[in-house]
């Protein structure tokens, strides 16, 4: 696995500088299919509340409580304004996620 962190991305809005990657961002919701060919680590700030869903491959966020591993058929939740270094592994396959963003209102 590569230890080489590839630059700072903010997720929704820098997702449409992946022209390769399925985006719908709307106010209130984003919505996209995120394909990667390598393994490599970035450091993302999730601007919206989030759910990602692995659908190939495995991500292993690292939070200041620990390290999580996140498998195909696995999905997880992130808040809004979170930062973090993630590391997708895709080894024998691409690593393929769906991801759900929202702004919620309470």
């Amino acid at each position: 696995m590569s230890n080489k962190i590839v630059g700072m991305y903010h997720f929704p809005q820098d997702l449409k500088k992946f022209k390769d990657i399925p985006l719908f961002l709307g106010e209130h919701i984003a919505f996209a299919a995120y394909k990667q060919e390598k393994t490599y680590a970035s450091r993302v700030h999730v601007q919206m509340h989030s759910f990602i869903l692995i659908q190939e491959g495995s991500k292993i966020l690292h939070t200041k409580n620990g390290d999580v591993k996140i498998s195909a058929g696995e999905g997880l939740f992130l808040k809004a304004d979170h930062y973090t270094l993630s590391n997708i592994i895709a080894d024998n396959a691409p690593y393929q996620a769906i991801l759900l963003f929202l702004i919620i209102r309470l």
